[in-house]
C-alpha cells in the first residue's frame, strides 16, 4: 500500500526538525506550547500532503 509519509521519510523528518528547531524552549514551556508545535507541524505537512495528517503525537519529547 502506498504511504506518502513513509515513502518520503527524509522530507517528513526535515519538516519535523525544521519546526522543532524554530521553536524555543521558552515557547515549548509556555501553556499550550507543545500544542502549538504540533499544529505547526500539521500545517507544514499539510502543504505537501493536504488532508493526509489529522493529528500529531510525540512518542518521546526531549528538550536540551
Amino acid at each position: 500500500k502506498y504511504t506518502p509519509l513513509a515513502n518520503n521519510q527524509p522530507i517528513v523528518l526535515d519538516i519535523l526538525n525544521s519546526q522543532a528547531g524554530a521553536t524555543t524552549e521558552a515557547q515549548l514551556l509556555m501553556p499550550g506550547g507543545v500544542t502549538t508545535l504540533k499544529a505547526n507541524i500539521m500545517k507544514a505537512l499539510d502543504r505537501d500532503w493536504p488532508g493526509l495528517v489529522v493529528n500529531v503525537f510525540f512518542e518521546q519529547f526531549v528538550m536540551q
